[in-house]
């Protein structure tokens, strides 16, 4: 176990790396592909207490109007009563962990409609992907789609990347760089 999580017998907290690539046409080929393909989806976060059973979020978004030079970051603390929803994206906790569990709907993942996902085979399975992560493990959740505007037709592309540890206390600031994901989900479709 890394020494970046420690795993005890509290109430995990979560620490959350959301990013959000959005580009149109003009970048899904060329020099401006090559730029949005290298926005980086794991980063070094900042070491500061959580509170027991919270979730300490940073949203980053990265946009074609700037070149996918500098993102747009928000930061936002949350209490973690039930579940909380990012996305296709929800977050629940129980005693010991968390679970991130992809849920599609149409409004957050765009095209092509994947609502098969949410389908289970066991009526008390809750729907959707989800996994478990114990104290001292993160996962990664990354997900796309195309979307059309209402009002003009035209069409732009979204790819969303979660990161989240289960953390007690205060996380080092390598939590998300210092292993790899103990698990991926990748609902990554053929965007045309």
């Amino acid at each position: 176990m890394s020494n970046a999580l420690k795993k005890t017998e509290k109430a995990c907290s979560g620490l959350v790396q959301v990013t959000n690539v959005t580009w149109t046409k003009m970048s899904r080929g060329g020099d401006l592909a090559r730029v949005r393909s290298a926005v980086p989806v794991v980063y070094p976060n900042e070491s500061h207490p959580i509170e027991e059973g919270n979730l300490s979020i940073i949203y980053r978004n990265w946009r074609e109007h700037n070149e996918f030079k500098t993102p747009g970051e928000r930061h936002d603390s949350q209490e973690l009563l039930k579940r909380f929803q990012i996305g296709c994206a929800e977050i629940s906790a129980s005693t010991n962990s968390l679970t991130l569990r992809f849920h599609y709907s149409q409004d957050s993942g765009g095209a092509p409609d994947r609502f098969y996902l949410n389908w289970s085979t066991d009526e008390e399975a809750t729907t959707g992907k989800a996994i478990t992560v114990d104290p001292g493990e993160w996962v990664q959740l990354r997900y796309n789609g195309r979307f059309t505007d209402i009002d003009t037709g035209m069409w732009w592309y979204e790819e969303t990347t979660i990161n989240l540890a289960c953390v007690v206390n205060t996380p080092a600031r390598n939590v998300f760089l210092s292993q790899p994901p103990k698990h991926q989900l990748q609902f990554l479709a053929d965007l045309w």
